[in-house]
């Protein structure tokens, strides 16, 4: 993991680092934007250490199987050691297990939401659609909401399970939005506030700044899943150092269920 940190995490900007701190060791509501897979575990696994408290980003089932689950599982899964994990899955064939899902998540850790639930295409696309479902969980179990924004992996129009041109993603980290800020506000205001947070962090966003060494090695393997390898290899066996720590490495191809 801290290999990917290393290879794939830019710029993490906290806005008002005493305003986090308060909320440090609750359960808090990271509302955000969506520009590629990876950042989902990444932001993850370094909330969860900044914040004090298990942050897990909630993902579509299908994800559960395909290469996200598989690295997160390869991640987080060590013999003789446990590990919450840093993904809740959902089930969108089942529109009443997300709501019981959320609220009995929400006791004991934060969660990761990509409140339009799918990955943009443009660098500072903005966010326009909330469910009321994330304002009515923060106002009624008075659960803090932090806006979040990815910025920095996508510029050429398509959508990306890596950053584009393996670079290094910025994440931004917003002033908290206190349950009472939202209730005081109209009910059709409330998501509309949390949008403008989101949208202004990380402005104007950047395009990506490519990694010329991961990206060469990236480009040698072909299709859409094999980049998706090349990226995970180059990322964390750049840093071993010796024949006998390379040997460890496991076959990412396979590891991920890709090739």
């Amino acid at each position: 993991m801290l290999s990917l940190a290393k290879a794939y995490l830019g710029d993490l900007e906290i806005v008002d680092p005493a305003a986090l701190g308060a909320l440090r060791g609750k359960p808090v509501l990271y509302l955000a934007n969506h520009e590629t897979y990876l950042e989902s575990v990444l932001f993850s696994l370094v909330m969860s250490a900044l914040g004090d408290i298990q942050v897990e980003a909630l993902a579509k089932v299908e994800h559960q199987a395909a290469w996200l689950g598989r690295l997160h599982d390869l991640l987080t899964v060590w013999p003789g050691l446990g590990h919450p994990g840093s993904i809740v899955y959902f089930n969108q064939q089942d529109p009443a297990q997300l709501p019981r899902l959320i609220a009995e998540r929400c006791r004991t850790a934060s969660l990761l939401v990509h409140v339009e639930g799918t990955r943009q295409t443009v660098p500072g696309q903005p966010v326009e659609k909330i469910s009321s479902l994330w304002v009515d969980l923060a106002t009624e179990r008075q659960v803090a909401v932090v806006p979040v924004a990815f910025r920095g992996g996508i510029g050429d129009g398509r959508k990306h399970d890596l950053p584009q041109g393996c670079a290094r993603q910025s994440m931004h980290v917003g002033l908290p939005i206190l349950p009472a800020e939202l209730a005081a506000l109209p009910y059709a205001d409330r998501r509309k506030r949390i949008a403008e947070r989101i949208n202004a962090l990380g402005q104007p966003a950047p395009v990506p700044v490519h990694q010329t060494r991961l990206e060469g090695m990236v480009r040698m393997e072909e299709g859409r899943y094999g980049a998706v390898v090349a990226g995970i290899r180059a990322a964390v066996e750049g840093e071993l150092l010796t024949p006998a720590e390379r040997a460890q490495v496991p076959d990412w191809g396979r590891a991920l269920g890709l090739l």
